[in-house]
């Protein structure tokens, strides 16, 4: 770990090894963490493709939309660390959700996973197996089954999250 001070604030550089990208926040804030990637030769590059998967440039995952009620994407996420019984069929994670969503967003991009297209809803649609169940079918119709891929929900033409949920 490195530190540097500029401009009267102190900044701590440092790689979590084999992690590409993690949360931070100051210990004990109830602030909101912030989504970071290491740095350095390999990361932040895009495996090369013949053409690109979607309409969209794949870049960092953008967190801010907000709804009319205040609630943020982060938060929305996070209804799908526990089980929904108003819901008939409601994905859950058996891990932190904002966490897992970010991760499969990032094996998306390094797979070269394309985006489809909802034709109900217009939203852009990323489903990313995760090799390892990341949650269960829960709701009052859910059936219980280990579930291994993430589905990510897109504003159409953005990389802004509307979702993430198992599937």
């Amino acid at each position: 770990m490195q530190r540097n001070p500029r401009e009267g604030v102190t900044v701590y550089n440092f790689r979590v090894a084999g992690t590409h990208t993690y949360f931070v926040r100051e210990a004990g804030s109830l602030a909101e963490p912030v989504w970071v990637h290491n740095a350095g030769a390999g990361y932040g590059t895009t495996p090369p493709r013949a053409e690109a998967p979607s309409t969209i440039e794949r870049e960092a995952l953008d967190w801010s939309i907000v709804s009319k009620s205040g609630e943020t994407r982060w938060n929305h996420i996070e209804e799908h660390g526990w089980n929904d019984l108003g819901k008939e069929v409601h994905g859950v994670f058996n891990d932190d959700p904002v966490i897992t969503a970010a991760e499969a967003w990032e094996r998306g991009q390094r797979l070269g996973i394309a985006t489809t297209l909802d034709p109900a809803t217009g939203a852009e649609i990323l489903n990313v197996p995760m090799g390892r169940t990341i949650g269960w079918q829960g709701g009052y119709g859910g059936t219980g089954e280990s579930l291994s891929s993430v589905r990510i929900v897109l504003k159409p033409g953005t990389t802004k999250i509307i979702t993430a949920h198992p599937i």
